[in-house]
């Protein structure tokens, strides 16, 4: 077991929740905790369901690629609901999911992931979330972008974020909104304040040190640019609860 090694910095993203089913809940199950059982079970929703085992699967691909660690593990949560590891406090992770996938990130230190489809906003939750040089930009987009407004979309993302080629920026309003929510969400997480503060009270371009990317149908955030991105597949995803069970 690796837990002396703390150079492991990961980041797992399944991007596939589409195909699964309550067949892969039931496959799945001899490697849940209690736990994880118990939550599952008082979900009423299949699809919420299927992303609590799917999240939980991908931990325990990562605590057992990264740390040699084969047990199911159990969460406890701080007040404000971040969750540690009960017998691995000093490891840390974060797990996030949306209708289309999900992230599981272990670090080295404290750690937030978000990840969220892309989907229409409505004007209520976009004056929730965004700040008012952020609202702004939003408002001033259509379905894509024209190229007069890159500079103002790039103007509103963190440091590391702002090289990206213009192409890149060009983006229409419920792409921008679900990169400036997972941003402004994994740094809560990271926290530990999730989003009981209000996001609208937070300038994403000041939030240092995250790291963004884009898939089809979602955006992903993690508040660490030094960390490796594994892209799990669905065989992938099967192939370690059939090698488990």
């Amino acid at each position: 077991m690796r837990l002396g090694c703390y150079n492991i910095n990961m980041l797992y993203v399944f991007g596939e929740l589409h195909r699964l089913d309550d067949k892969f809940i039931a496959l799945a199950d001899g490697l849940l905790s209690a736990q994880r059982k118990d939550k599952t079970a008082r979900l009423a929703a299949m699809p919420c369901k299927i992303q609590s085992v799917a999240s939980y699967i991908l931990l325990r691909m990562a605590l057992s690629s990264e740390y040699g660690i084969e047990e199911a593990v159990d969460f406890k949560y701080c007040a404000k609901g971040k969750p540690t590891l009960v017998e691995y406090p000093d490891i840390h992770f974060n797990i996030s999911h949306c209708k289309c996938a999900v992230a599981c990130a272990v670090f080295e230190s404290q750690i937030g992931v978000d990840v969220q489809n892309i989907v229409p906003v409505s004007d209520k939750v976009a004056r929730y979330a965004l700040s008012d040089e952020e609202y702004a930009i939003f408002e001033g987009l259509s379905s894509f972008a024209p190229e007069r407004d890159t500079e103002n979309v790039r103007s509103a993302l963190p440091p590391e974020s702002q090289n990206k080629s213009l192409q890149n920026l060009r983006e229409n309003k419920e792409e921008y909104f679900c990169k400036i929510w997972t941003i402004k969400e994994s740094y809560l997480k990271k926290t530990g304040d999730g989003i009981g503060k209000r996001l609208n009270s937070l300038r994403a371009c000041q939030l240092e040190n995250i790291r963004i990317f884009k898939e089809k149908d979602f955006y992903c955030s993690v508040t660490e640019q030094n960390i490796k991105i594994v892209n799990v597949s669905f065989e992938d995803l099967l192939a370690f609860i059939n090698k488990k069970n």
